[in-house]
Order: C-alpha cells, then sequence, then structure tokens
C-alpha cells in the first residue's frame, strides 16, 4: 500500500537477518538456530448486512528466535524467543537487537547447564513475570473461558455454566479496557478510537459505525464499553461474544477482533486490554520472602520459582533455598500453570504490575500482577530420556 507512513526496507531486514544469525557462531552447543522476520503491510476490508463497511490496516512485524541444545545426558531442549511489534517503525535499531538475541543465547545455554529437578515436590510456588502472565491468560483467554462461541449446544465444561460464582480468589477483579491508550505510562496496543462511531445508532450501549470504511478495531462494528467487568471479586460476571448469541452471552460485547493473518479473514473473539487487579496484595519486593515463609509453613525443604524470561516460550524453574534465599536453576519438561481450582485461592498476590503487548493472534495488552504465589502445587520428576549419539558431529563442535 502506497500510503503507509513508510516504506518497508528490505535490504535492511535481510541484512538484520544475517547479522542476527551469525550471533550463533560462538554458541556451539545450540543447534537447528534460526531468525525469522516476517510481516505484513496490508488492508483488510469488510462489509456487513448492518451497512457497515470496516477498512482494518495491518501494519505488524515479528522477530522470530529460534534453538535447540542438547545437554550431558543427550536430552534434547529447544526454546523460541517471539519478539511483536505493531508497526514495521517500531522494530528496535540493530544493537538492540543483537543484545535480546545474546541473551536468548545465553539463557538457553543456562537451561542446558542446569541440574535436572531430583525430586517430587508439592508446597507453594510463585510464578513471575511472563510465567505469572500466563496464569491468567493459559487458563482464561480461549473459547468458552471468558470467549462465548455461537452455539447453544450443551457444554458441560464452559465457563458459562459458573457465570454467578466464584471462579477465583475473591482479591482478583478482571475488566476488559477497550478505551485506556496507556498504563502508567507503558502505552496499550488496542484502545479502539471513538471518531467513527455513530452514538446513536445501537443507543446507550452499542453504537455502530457510520463512516464509508472506517478504521476500527472491532471487525463487526459495534463499539464496546469503554470497560466491561468479567470477573468482579473472583465472581463471574460475563463471556465476551461477537454479534451472533451464544448460549451464555445473547448480546455483543463489542468483542469481534481482527485476527493479523491475511489467510484467515473471519474475525474472531477477543480483547481490548485485559486488565488484572488485586487487593490485599503483597509488596513486591516481600514476594520471595514470603514464597520462603510460606515453604517453612509447609515443612517442606526448599521452595520454586516459575519464570520465563521475557519474549521466550519455555518456563524456567528455580530451586530457592530456604536459608539464604538463593535461586539455582533446575531443568525439567513438566512445567504446568495452576489449574482453575488452584486459582481460588492464592497465597500472595504481587502490588506490583505488568504489561504485555502482543499481536498475535490479534493486537492486545494484557496487564496483570508481576508475580503470584500459589500454595499447592506439584513438580514431578520428569522423564527426560537421552537420544541415540548422532553419527554426524555437528560442524561448530568438530
Amino acid at each position: 500500500s502506497k500510503d503507509r507512513d513508510s516504506e518497508i526496507d528490505m535490504a535492511k531486514l535481510q541484512q538484520y537477518a544475517k547479522t542476527l544469525s551469525a550471533i550463533f557462531e560462538v554458541y556451539k552447543y545450540l543447534t537447528g538456530t534460526s531468525v525469522k522476520i516476517s510481516g505484513d503491510q496490508l488492508d483488510s476490508y469488510r462489509s456487513t448486512s448492518e451497512n457497515v463497511n470496516i477498512k482494518q490496516p495491518h501494519d505488524m512485524i515479528t522477530v522470530k528466535v529460534s534453538a535447540q541444545f542438547m545437554d550431558e545426558d543427550r536430552v534434547r531442549l529447544a526454546d523460541d524467543m517471539v519478539l511483536q511489534y505493531k508497526h514495521f517503525s517500531e522494530l528496535p535499531p540493530l544493537d538492540t537487537l543483537v543484545a535480546k538475541v545474546r541473551r536468548f543465547a545465553d539463557a538457553c545455554m543456562a537451561m542446558r547447564n542446569a541440574p535436572a529437578l531430583k525430586e517430587d515436590y508439592k508446597g507453594p510456588v510463585m510464578y513471575e513475570d511472563d510465567a505469572a502472565r500466563q496464569v491468567f491468560t493459559e487458563n482464561y483467554l480461549m473459547p468458552d473461558k471468558f470467549y462465548a462461541q455461537p452455539s447453544f449446544a450443551e457444554n458441560p465444561k464452559s465457563l458459562g455454566l459458573k457465570i454467578g460464582k466464584k471462579i477465583m480468589d475473591e482479591r482478583l477483579t478482571i475488566t476488559n479496557e477497550t478505551a485506556r491508550t496507556d498504563w502508567n505510562g507503558t502505552p496499550l496496543y488496542e484502545a479502539y478510537p471513538n471518531e467513527y462511531w455513530d452514538v446513536n445508532h445501537y443507543g446507550p450501549l452499542f453504537s455502530l459505525v457510520t463512516a464509508p470504511f472506517a478504521v476500527v478495531p472491532h471487525a463487526d462494528g459495534f463499539k464496546p464499553q469503554p470497560t466491561m467487568t468479567i470477573v468482579d471479586k473472583g465472581v463471574f460476571k460475563m463471556m465476551l461474544n461477537r454479534v451472533t448469541p451464544a448460549q451464555y452471552a445473547l448480546k455483543s460485547t463489542g468483542s469481534a477482533r481482527w485476527y493479523n493473518d491475511p489467510a484467515q479473514a473471519i474475525p474472531g473473539v477477543g480483547i481490548g486490554t485485559l486488565t488484572v487487579s488485586a487487593t490485599g496484595t503483597t509488596n513486591a519486593a516481600k514476594m520471595g520472602k514470603t514464597l520462603v515463609k510460606l515453604a517453612k509453613k509447609a515443612k517442606v525443604d526448599c521452595a520454586y520459582v516459575i519464570s520465563k524470561p521475557a519474549d521466550c516460550t519455555l518456563l524456567r524453574l528455580y530451586r530457592v533455598d530456604l536459608k539464604t534465599g538463593e535461586r539455582t536453576l533446575v531443568k525439567t519438561n513438566l512445567i504446568t500453570l495452576p489449574t482453575q481450582d488452584q486459582m481460588k485461592h492464592l497465597e500472595a498476590i504481587s502490588s506490583s504490575s505488568q504489561v504485555v503487548n502482543c499481536v498475535r493472534p490479534y493486537t492486545y495488552s494484557v496487564v496483570t500482577p508481576s508475580s503470584v504465589i500459589i500454595g499447592d502445587m506439584e513438580l514431578s520428576v520428569p522423564t527426560m530420556k537421552g537420544s541415540r549419539k548422532p553419527e554426524l558431529v555437528y560442524p561448530l563442535q568438530r
């Protein structure tokens, strides 16, 4: 599209990919490494029977870095780092990306060299950083959880059956924000613009876009409420939905989102900014001490922290010494997130929050506590089978 603010410099992106790939030349135990830079710069158009005409620009870019590694027992693991940017103009300078890729490579090497988990564990576990975000998104941002489905067939696993009931710790409130543009100075990716809405078309709750091919992030053209409370003090209040009535969401909540995939033109249900707020929180600087205190009370020999480096996919497990508070990275492939039942009582919730912006599968933001402690998590010794010695030696290891 010629009306973009900036043209894509393909030669520049190719040079970025070559430079970033070359970083792995000094990491001889990282194999199958790759750097892929991809993005979309196009416009999608949609017209509906409600006389809604929408134009949606897609201008995102992602940098995916992958690596595989094998430890001394010939156990294979792999990790990815995915950097997402809403616009091509947001792609950082090359030296910034080089630093990120080196940190990713170092994190992979640390995992390769870490000792394996040697004993089963049942006790308090702290999820922090992006792992804390996953505690919420992996449990609830999926069909028949917070997202209604256009079907009246009975689903015994649908979270809609629990509307009006407690589904998580009563200190937690979760809202879907559609008008907020930043969180304490950090930009949020998906505030809904107001300039194209006819506020009288559908009454005080919803309105419809009327400008010809207006640019709005709601793919059905309905304007949502600025704030929708999904969970209020632990009690499930509502499901998000599009225009098609669903069993537990008969009306649209203005939650049709454009997928950032040219091959997938059908919109889906999604959030704008999911905000998880809490009362009765613990000072962020004291969360580690609180974990140790809970572990001593449970009479276990240690405690564990589950974390994840920014933008990576592989969770990390750290063993915490109860005397010194020192953390030791341990290797396992059986890290799990808390179940919905375990979410009904959290031992501690951090007073600080974190913001994560995403462009896949659609553009959205998530604001969650920076850490939470679950009191009754189980960790099992993994069955990490070693592979056969390869016939060919990896070139960097010769």
